[in-house]
């Protein structure tokens, strides 16, 4: 997928990641998942690396809008970003909504598309050097492309 932090010298970048989950009943499902990008910035900025993990719960629709699903996650963040000897890394909470579609293929297949907004809390860093900083809130949107195995 694609990702594209607010934050500033910052620019979109490729996303990927793993999403496992369980059904409750045919419409409730929770999960945990997994995202990560890797991105060097140009200029003077350095890398910008950022990672998410946590908690899922989503409603899937039956009827007319079966595949539509919409929900939300909750996490821990990783970043690092910077120029070495001054890189920093921090672990931020987020919070984010998701909404997305699945296509069948099968009884236990589908591909799909996910959106997905976060919030990224305010967090102090710490750089390589051992210096603290404060890195500011900012909001990652990503775009998924989708490939469900439904067991």
């Amino acid at each position: 997928g694609i990702l594209v932090p607010n934050r500033s010298t910052t620019t979109s970048r490729p996303q990927y990641g793993v999403n496992v989950g369980a059904m409750l009943g045919s419409e409730l499902a929770f999960g945990a998942y997994y995202f990560a990008s890797r991105k060097d910035e140009a200029g003077t900025q350095g890398k910008f690396d950022l990672e998410f993990y946590g908690v899922e719960g989503t409603f899937h629709f039956e009827g007319e809008a079966k595949g539509a699903y919409f929900g939300g996650r909750l996490g821990l963040s990783k970043m690092a970003y910077g120029l070495e000897p001054n890189q920093v890394s921090a672990s931020p909470f987020h919070i984010g909504v998701i909404g997305g579609y699945n296509y069948w293929l099968a009884k236990s297949l589908s591909i799909g598309g996910e959106i997905g907004l976060y919030s990224v809390t305010k967090a102090e860093a710490t750089s390589l050097s051992g210096t603290t900083v404060a890195v500011d809130r900012f909001s990652v949107l990503n775009f998924l492309a989708t490939i469900k195995l439904w067991l």
